[in-house]
């Protein structure tokens, strides 16, 4: 009887979640919220290896609810990262890190005018004097996520300047 009771159940609750999940359900990514890089206007294009693939989010982010333009844009954006050690102690050790990050930008309409050509840079330092190993790498992770945010917004906000010229 327990077990008969068990598989009533069970087709139970599985034909009401059938009936439940027909409810208001709609794709995540719709037309204005695509994940495939198109703003209403500006379509931005891949960008190689990690730290690329999260700038790339961002720009999406920032851009995807701003109407710059009715012309179709395309976004092609290159990034180098550089890192240097300085602030050495008397035994030539290291103890800061300046990491820059550059975006060559490039900017173009649908008959592949260039409209903006610029590098835009941002950097910041890290204390890496008694930092060692998974405590490197978590600083590091942290530090340059906040660099590539805010490069983003700088790269948004000069497509915008550019723009409203």
């Amino acid at each position: 009887m327990l077990c008969n009771y068990n598989r009533f159940f069970h087709a139970a609750a599985f034909l009401a979640l059938l009936v439940i999940s027909g409810c208001s359900v709609r794709p995540l990514y719709d037309g204005a919220t695509s994940c495939d890089g198109k703003s209403s206007s500006i379509k931005v294009d891949v960008i190689a290896n990690r730290d690329g693939q999260k700038l790339r989010s961002y720009l999406i982010d920032y851009l995807r609810d701003i109407s710059f333009t009715d012309r179709k844009l395309r976004l092609t954006v290159t990034l180098s990262t550089v890192e240097k050690s300085f602030a050495l102690d008397n035994t030539g050790a290291a103890h800061r890190l300046l990491s820059t990050s550059t975006a060559k930008v490039i900017l173009r309409d649908e008959n592949k005018k260039v409209i903006m050509d610029k590098n835009i840079s941002m950097s910041t330092s890290y204390n890496i004097a008694r930092a060692q190993g998974e405590v490197m790498l978590s600083l590091y992770g942290r530090m340059n996520s906040a660099l590539l945010k805010e490069l983003a917004r700088r790269i948004v906000e000069n497509i915008r300047m550019n723009l409203e010229k």
